[in-house]
């Protein structure tokens, strides 16, 4: 059965602009050509400040670093792509019990609780492919993928 949702950390988006070994692999992935089938890309709303907090960043502090021009036409390019936006507030309580349930961090509470919301599951294990991106793996990448 395809994946035809999935949940996505903002370093798998940030990929499509700060240009890294798995730059074409977040191209597939955003491209939704998973069997043939448009794939639809959730996020919680606190993705956006986190590409704008990575931009940032790479501006001051990246090796080489990130040209503001470069940066800008990246976050409108990031901002111009299609994403169901699910408010956090929605789902507050389930990303702390995740948190602490399972000693997560507060940022990857949000992405596995996302997904469970999503996925209509109760508990973990969600469907997790980390690392992976059509079944195969590779290192770094990000998805959390729910059915």
């Amino acid at each position: 059965m395809p994946f035809q949702h999935c949940v996505v950390d903002a370093n798998v988006a940030l990929l499509l602009v700060l240009k890294q070994d798995l730059t074409q692999h977040a191209f597939t992935l955003f491209d939704g050509f998973l069997a043939n089938e448009p794939l639809q890309i959730h996020v919680p709303d606190i993705f956006f400040a986190e590409l704008v907090n990575v931009l940032v960043v790479q501006t001051r502090l990246g090796k080489p670093k990130l040209p503001i021009v470069h940066a800008r036409a990246g976050l409108i390019y990031l901002n111009s792509l299609s994403y169901n936006v699910v408010a956090t507030q929605t789902f507050a309580a389930l990303i702390l019990e995740l948190a602490v349930q399972h000693r997560l961090n507060g940022y990857d509470a949000i992405y596995v609780a996302l997904a469970e919301k999503l996925s209509g599951h109760a508990k973990l294990p969600v469907r997790m492919i980390v690392p992976a991106v059509y079944g195969f793996f590779i290192t770094n990448l990000v998805a959390f993928w729910i059915a």
